[in-house]
């Protein structure tokens, strides 16, 4: 990983947003779609445990977050095949 102190001086702070920025972008997208499944089971659990009604919440939070979760990453997948698409 390229720190900016490592660059080359004929390289410009351009140069490095260029290749910075869309790496933060997918790194972005990728803990959302993480969260999106893991988060929903997780805020299940924590109202299973309050009102003692163990597994139901936890149930349908985790299954609404693979819903979610599967769907965003469907619309990502999509997206990106029609990014590599374009000339």
């Amino acid at each position: 990983m390229m720190v900016r102190g490592d660059l080359p001086d004929d390289r410009k702070d351009d140069d490095l947003n260029d290749e910075v920025v869309p790496l933060m972008k997918r790194y972005s997208r990728m803990s959302q779609i993480g969260l999106e499944f893991g988060a929903p089971a997780i805020i299940g659990l924590l109202i299973d445990l309050q009102f003692d009604i163990l597994p139901w919440c936890t149930l349908f939070g985790a299954l609404f977050g693979l819903v979610i979760g599967m769907v965003h990453l469907f619309k990502l997948s999509k997206q990106s095949m029609q990014e590599n698409d374009k000339p």
